[in-house]
């Protein structure tokens, strides 16, 4: 994270392993890391095939605008 903002890189979190009882939600992820509004984070499960979709998504807007 360091590095990426060093080199003002685009970013998206992916939050995977949402389909267990104690992940933490975006808004917690994101008051931990202390990140900014601007970077999206994406709730994923692997396991239930949930948001994949939205997370390569996220990152094309980013990458395209």
């Amino acid at each position: 994270m360091k590095k990426c903002k060093a080199e003002a890189i685009p970013r998206v979190i992916v939050a995977n392993k949402q389909d267990l009882p104690d992940s933490l939600s975006p808004e917690e992820i994101r008051k931990v890391m202390n990140m900014g509004q601007n970077i999206p984070i994406i709730p994923v499960s692997l396991m239930r095939n949930e948001g994949i979709e939205e997370a390569l998504d996220a990152l094309l807007e980013i990458l395209y605008r």
